[in-house]
């Protein structure tokens, strides 16, 4: 092998790392690279803050001004509860994941935790879509289905499903990464 074909290789495996790696890189270059399992619990308790400190603004459906509608209460402790429960289980999978220590644990223990938690995700997922669908339904026809108020719905629940699609993907891929 000569030198020209030694430096074509070696630009050609740096191209090829760019593009298929390029999140990866930019944690390296920033000089914090992250590894899957720290990526997955930031994401967690980035969620996890998320939903405790939305629950609060749940009770912007009390106020007659913005929201004439009766049983302002009842729609105000759905959100409340919804966005608890999605705290409280990031929470869950963030103290869990939390517990993998990769240095003192077994390989075995680490996949098989790691597939404990991944489980446990995709459970909480088939609990919360069906709790925010119904909380969807019950603000509109707490609105006396209103157009524009549909509308609104309907494209921050668009946007919302194409954000969590990526997010989840994103779990997804850390978790394979782990195991």
């Amino acid at each position: 092998m000569t030198t020209q074909d030694m430096k074509s290789a070696w630009r050609e495996t740096a191209s090829s790392l760019q593009t298929e790696n390029d999140h990866l890189l930019t944690e390296f270059r920033n000089g914090n690279p992250l590894t899957s399992l720290e990526r997955l619990r930031n994401r967690y308790r980035r969620f996890a803050i998320l939903g405790f400190t939305m629950f609060p603004l749940s009770f912007v459906f009390m106020l007659p001004s913005l929201f004439p509608m009766k049983g302002g209460i009842w729609i105000t402790l759905s959100f409340i509860v919804y966005f608890m429960t999605c705290g409280i289980m990031d929470t869950w999978l963030y103290r869990g994941l939390d517990t993998i220590d990769c240095l003192h644990m077994p390989v075995s223990e680490v996949i098989e935790k790691a597939h404990y938690y991944r489980k446990k995700h995709l459970q909480f997922i088939v609990i919360l879509i069906p709790m925010a669908i119904a909380l969807l339904c019950g603000l509109a026809w707490f609105t006396g289905w209103e157009e524009h108020i549909l509308l609104g719905m309907l494209i921050g629940g668009s946007i919302g499903f194409a954000i969590g699609l990526q997010q989840l993907f994103a779990f997804l891929r850390d978790y394979k990464n782990i195991t």
